[in-house]
């Protein structure tokens, strides 16, 4: 909320369906409730409210974190989630690969883009933008400058200026494993900013079990996953997805002194495995009532 508008994203359910709501941003008058201006990432240009019989795009990225506002530059920060479902991106439009699971800033008058800075390309592991961007007036080399930090799932924090969008602290473009499934296709780096609590790679030595026989079962079902390192893609034999989609940080975000200049954080190093299953045969195993998700 910001001293005129009330500003909303919206909530769609992951991986139950391709045609899910809109995941249009709205602002509303304050005082009389009426629809100021509408940014829907399927038709980012045209943010004026829709004339009668016109609809928002479906199945468009949402923003489900909270969102921040900085008025005296007068924009309002969206931190970006992905279009469904998460682990499959063959059908994602143009604008869905431009705004998904990254931080938009929008202007506030009128809902129009500033800037975009995307931290996952094609984003296949559910690492939406989970947190609060948090605004903070950092002490740079460079002096004083006007940052934002998002927190991400895949462990880093992105700190840009959040007037231009420009990078304070480095990020760089790392290679990522390649191999998608057939249909689908994988970018050939990611974004990794210099500022991380990422974890180093699993190895079979990290299993664990309460007992010998725990660890050997642990150990042989590492071995029969694919796992090539962080973003290594979801495939039919099953990927090990570390650190998984929980985050190392999620919803609860970050917290900042800017007296000190300090961030504050927890971080959480959990493995996921992600399986594709073919459209029939996830509707097969639905018949027989195992517990399998089926886009439709």
């Amino acid at each position: 909320m910001t001293e005129n508008l009330v500003i909303l994203g919206g909530h769609v359910t992951d991986n139950s369906s391709v045609d899910e709501p809109s995941g249009v941003i709205r602002a509303f008058d304050v005082h009389t409730g009426e629809l100021v201006w509408n940014w829907d990432s399927g038709n980012p240009d045209d943010t004026e409210p829709l004339a009668e019989g016109e609809t928002y795009t479906r199945n468009s990225p949402n923003v489900w974190a909270p969102i921040s506002v900085d008025e005296e530059l007068g924009m309002v920060y969206l931190p970006m989630g992905n279009a469904t479902p998460d682990q499959f991106g063959a059908n994602r439009s143009e604008n869905d690969e431009t705004y998904s699971a990254g931080l938009v800033a929008l202007n506030l008058e009128d809902g129009q883009v500033e800037w975009v800075y995307q931290f996952v390309h094609h984003d296949l592991w559910d690492m939406d933008s989970p947190a609060q961007p948090v605004l903070i007036d950092l002490a740079t080399n460079n002096g004083t400058q006007p940052a934002v930090i998002q927190p991400t799932k895949q462990g880093s924090l992105y700190v840009l200026n959040r007037e231009t969008g420009e990078p304070i602290v480095p990020i760089e473009e790392v290679p990522a494993p390649q191999g998608a499934v057939e249909g689908d296709w994988t970018a050939e780096t990611q974004p990794r900013s210099a500022l991380n609590l990422l974890p180093p790679p699993l190895t079979e030595r990290d299993m664990w079990g309460a007992s010998p026989f725990d660890q050997m079962m642990c150990r042989i079902q590492f071995n029969s996953l694919r796992y090539e390192g962080q973003y290594t893609p979801p495939s039919l034999e099953g990927s090990i997805v570390y650190p998984g989609n929980v985050g190392v940080m999620n919803w609860g975000g970050v917290a900042v002194d800017p007296e000190r200049q300090a961030l504050f954080t927890g971080a959480k190093y959990l493995a996921f495995i992600s399986t594709l299953v073919p459209r029939e045969e996830g509707r097969r195993r639905t018949r027989l009532g195992q517990r399998t998700r089926v886009a439709a």
